[in-house]
């Protein structure tokens, strides 16, 4: 009796053509449905998130864009623009027609960062000068820089790795004129 239920069991764990292509068939059925999914997950979860971030020191001022999403950020276009409407493809666009030469970091941009790929928590310089180009004329530049910054609006057009348009990023930069034109008290 023994015998008879291995060769039962035996017989049933053969397998004909049909049922082999049935279960081939749900496989790569799950296959796709479970690639659907996986895809839809990645297009929400590699989001970029733009960010300007500002420095103002007494050493250095800096105006960077940062992605500080979970996916890279392409830029797919950026205008900086003024008080009057002009607009630059490069902040640094807005300090060509001022009279005082001021000397740029070589790691900025002075072209435009339309097309510019941002990595996930990383950044990079729109503009950026330091002390030690300028000499005794720090303060002089530095009051310049923070005069023109001012007045000017920064707006970033990102785009995931996808394609897909994201919501629009806009900022002025109204911070660098906190220390302008206050009154200085004296005891």
């Amino acid at each position: 009796e023994l015998c008879h239920k291995r060769a039962m069991l035996i017989h049933s764990l053969r397998t004909t053509p049909e049922a082999v292509l049935v279960v081939s068939l749900v496989a790569v059925g799950f296959t796709a449905v479970n690639l659907y999914w996986q895809r839809q997950h990645n297009r929400l979860s590699v989001k970029p998130l733009p960010s300007i971030t500002c420095g103002d020191s007494e050493d250095c001022a800096e105006v960077l864009l940062e992605n500080r999403g979970c996916g890279p950020m392409i830029v797919a276009s950026f205008a900086a623009r003024d008080h009057s409407g002009r607009a630059c493809s490069a902040l640094m666009g807005h300090f060509e027609t001022l009279p005082r030469k001021i000397t740029w970091s070589d790691e900025c941009r002075a072209s435009t960062v339309d097309g510019t790929a941002i990595l996930p928590g990383c950044s990079t310089c729109l503009l950026k000068a330091h002390r030690e180009n300028h000499g005794s004329d720090w303060e002089a530049v530095q009051e310049t820089i923070r005069r023109k910054l001012q007045e000017i609006t920064v707006e970033v057009h990102p785009e995931d790795i996808y394609g897909r348009k994201q919501k629009a990023y806009v900022t002025d930069l109204s911070w660098f004129g906190r220390f302008l034109d206050k009154p200085t008290y004296s005891l």
